[in-house]
């Protein structure tokens, strides 16, 4: 059974090169804000939206591409090359080595913590709406219960400025996440860390954020995000949590490496039910929906006042506490600078699943790369970015 489907992928996968090569393969300092006071919207959409995405139908992954994914055994892709408001989407593969169903351009994947880019952007929302002060000590708008369990005093201090820009002091998590051990234990900033001063990446921040603003709205976060970015930006296929009447037939499943081989991964996202969404990793997209919110959102700040809008590129701490010309942190997402100017980028790493997305703020450029493969799925990000974006500058986050 094992050669017959690896038959099938060839095929499936040299088709995808032939029609790919019968086509015509037209590829293509500092962020200035601009003060606009009419960017600001409700959560109303958009009455006058953004054209549609290029209407073009989607096209094979090029073929260097093509060939990288193939020799790396990554069994699916989606890229989304975005270039003011042209959208040129691509896709490879199949959804899972189980099925061997031929992707489309309309199958989800997980975005695993590229999920935090759009949960920041949805917190700021609410921050303009003056639901909560970034500088208040989240504790004294509702404590959560890990917290109040570890009667730490340095809880006290947390913020939801120090949660976006990852100076909790608390690790990614404790433990599994979302294991019936992880309900029950206790969260607390560690020995050596200080909040508000100390870099330390956490999935575990981000949680306390959205238990709080559940608490403040009364909203679950799928509803939070679908009123404050989904719906504007009409992103109707993307999501926190597992909806069985939009995503079904659409989704993918991840892989890694199993005993040796490469097998499907037992983490599948139709879990992800209402009772346990997380804006940490949770999120289910596909390529060319999450454009509309690296457009609307990164690109025109849509929604944002334009100094919350500027949080974004604001430097608020650097990676590993390393003072960094090149990577550093805003709100919610890292920024890069490099040859071609300030981009906002965010990676994502689920089990059997890769994430990646650009967006240069100064050319109006980007790129969103999915794969269904873990760990094989960075060599995409790695020649995807240079490829769309040109090779003439350097990518520091592959560095």
């Amino acid at each position: 059974m094992k050669k017959y489907n690896k038959i099938i992928l060839f095929l499936i996968l040299t088709g995808q090169m032939v029609v790919w090569q019968a086509c015509s393969s037209g590829i293509e300092d500092e962020l200035t804000i601009k003060k606009n006071p009419d960017r600001y919207e409700t959560s109303n959409p958009d009455p006058d939206p953004d054209p549609e995405p290029n209407p073009d139908p989607v096209k094979p992954l090029p073929e260097e591409l093509a060939s990288i994914a193939q020799s790396n055994g990554i069994p699916g892709v989606q890229i989304a090359y975005i270039k003011g408001d042209q959208v040129d989407s691509y896709i490879y593969g199949v959804t899972d080595l189980n099925s061997m169903t031929p992707l489309t351009e309309d199958h989800v994947f997980q975005a695993a913590s590229v999920s935090k880019a759009v949960a920041a952007y949805v917190f700021l929302r609410l921050y303009d709406k003056g639901v909560y002060d970034l500088d208040r000590p989240l504790h004294e708008y509702y404590y959560y219960d890990r917290v109040a369990r570890a009667n730490n005093p340095k809880n006290g201090l947390i913020t939801a400025r120090h949660v976006l820009a990852h100076l909790t002091g608390y690790p990614n998590w404790v433990g599994t996440v979302q294991s019936t051990a992880w309900w029950t234990s206790i969260l607390e900033p560690g020995d050596n860390y200080t909040p508000g001063v100390d870099y330390r990446y956490s999935g575990e921040g981000f949680t306390y954020l959205q238990e709080v603003l559940k608490h403040l709205t009364g909203k679950s976060l799928q509803q939070m995000a679908w009123e404050e970015v989904f719906e504007p930006f009409g992103m109707v296929n993307t999501s926190f949590e597992w909806l069985p009447s939009v995503f079904s037939g659409k989704n993918t499943r991840g892989h890694r490496v199993i005993d040796g081989a490469l097998a499907v991964s037992d983490d599948p996202m139709t879990r992800w039910t209402g009772k346990n969404p997380n804006s940490a990793f949770t999120m289910i997209t596909n390529a060319k929906d999450f454009t509309k919110f690296m457009k609307r959102g990164l690109m025109k700040g849509e929604g944002l006042r334009p100094e919350t809008y500027a949080l974004l590129t604001t430097i608020a701490s650097w990676p590993e506490g390393i003072n960094d010309p090149h990577l550093s942190r805003g709100l919610g997402m890292v920024i890069h600078k490099n040859e071609k100017g300030t981009s906002l980028y965010h990676s994502g790493s689920n089990s059997g699943y890769l994430a990646y997305f650009i967006m240069n703020i100064d050319q109006d450029e980007g790129v969103v790369v999915f794969t269904n493969s873990n760990p094989a799925g960075r060599v995409m990000g790695e020649n995807a970015f240079p490829f769309f974006l040109g090779a003439d500058q350097t990518f520091y986050m592959f560095e």
